[in-house]
């Protein structure tokens, strides 16, 4: 048999290095641009739609393409299986416009399923920051809100994402923030609103900075006229001090009233150890340095049940139980629960902001108020 000339040989090798380079590609950040990780959800199973655009495939067993725009991708024994073919333990997938719906989700930008236990995976995005900043914004406050005020939780959001960022770098860490109210809520949409884009554009790169670090930033909706110390709700974390703040007082969700049988509040609460037979009294004690609730105190017939507020806040839903600044009164078989704020209180209080934008206080000017001592620079 002939051997193939050098020339065909070399045209050979040209075709499977171009090959590889379109499964790479895609993946690749170019000219230096910050990327983010975000994790999105976890499942069994995956149904990714390329958007009639064919889907780049690249396993941690071999690059390959696939023909058709659209995958299904499920969890077996651990492996990831698709069209009933085991191929590892993690996938990344683009497309040229790298868009795509996932389980019918728009999502945008380097997808990467990887098992993380028997029968389930987690699905990651990975895209340019500033664009994440963006859905970041439409997740986080109504883009009607004044100019000012958006620019202000564009650099709030920034630095707070910019540092979980920087914290990941070290180790093994598949993502570096939740699209979810865990780290900061991120909107999946594929097209922006302007008004997130012009707030995010007008203060590119700009992070909060003390003491030659990143300043620590949080934020919550409401603060309900005080805002709380980081080491109160989260133990040992350090953040901005606790501060008056009257401009979120009118807000129409400064206050909240929750109610729930004893019953149900027994039941509730069983999961977490504290196995209440009845409640003969219920009181609560503040922390020393805020107003907010450090534990809430049941009588029980032969028992004293202490339940740490943070706890309480997210065993009876954060939605239902708004905040840790709360009183309680038993009123027949019924708990009422009366509170300010929405929210850990920690930091900017984003209706605060908004009260700040409307009075025409400068994006500047609202972030000293939350955060005292911090300086405004490009990162």
């Amino acid at each position: 048999m002939t051997r193939p000339s050098i020339y065909t040989r070399y045209i050979r090798l040209l075709s499977m290095i171009s090959i590889i380079g379109l499964c790479i590609a895609p993946f690749t950040a170019m000219g230096g641009e910050q990327f983010i990780r975000i994790f999105i959800f976890k499942a069994a199973n995956f149904n990714i739609n390329g958007l009639n655009q064919p889907l780049q495939l690249l396993s941690d067993r071999s690059c390959q393409l696939a023909q058709a725009s659209h995958v299904s991708i499920s969890v077996k024994n651990n492996q990831l299986i698709c069209n009933g073919q085991s191929i590892g333990k993690k996938i990344i997938i683009s497309n040229a416009k790298q868009e795509y719906n996932v389980n019918n989700i728009p999502l945008s930008g380097q997808l990467t399923i990887a098992t993380i236990s028997k029968n389930q995976a987690h699905l990651i995005i990975k895209m340019p920051f500033e664009r994440y900043l963006i859905g970041v914004l439409q997740g986080e406050v109504p883009l009607s809100w004044p100019a000012d005020t958006l620019k202000a939780q564009a650099i709030a959001s920034r630095t707070y994402a910019l540092s979980r960022i920087r914290e990941r770098q070290h180790g093994h860490h598949d993502f570096d923030v939740y699209a979810s109210i865990q780290s900061q809520r991120f909107k999946h949409m594929r097209h922006y609103d302007s008004r997130a884009r012009s707030a995010i554009t007008d203060t590119k790169h700009l992070v909060l900075f003390k003491d030659n670090g990143l300043y620590p930033v949080f934020f919550h909706s409401n603060c309900g006229g005080q805002t709380e110390l980081a080491h109160n709700v989260w133990p040992g974390q350090h953040g901005p001090p606790s501060i008056p703040d009257p401009y979120c007082k009118h807000a129409k969700n400064n206050s909240w009233t929750y109610q729930i049988s004893k019953s149900s509040f027994i039941q509730t609460l069983a999961p977490t150890g504290h196995h209440i037979n009845d409640i003969q009294s219920i009181f609560v004690t503040e922390l020393s340095d805020s107003p907010r609730i450090a534990h809430l105190l049941i009588e029980d017939i032969d028992q004293l049940h202490m339940i740490p507020a943070v706890l309480l806040r997210k065993t009876l839903g954060y939605s239902n139980f708004k905040s840790t600044w709360f009183s309680v009164a038993l009123r027949n078989d019924t708990l009422v629960f009366t509170g300010k704020g929405w929210g850990h209180g920690v930091g900017l209080c984003q209706w605060g902001a908004k009260k700040m934008g409307l009075l025409k206080k400068n994006f500047q000017e609202i972030l000293h108020h939350y955060f005292p001592g911090a300086t405004i620079q490009a990162y």
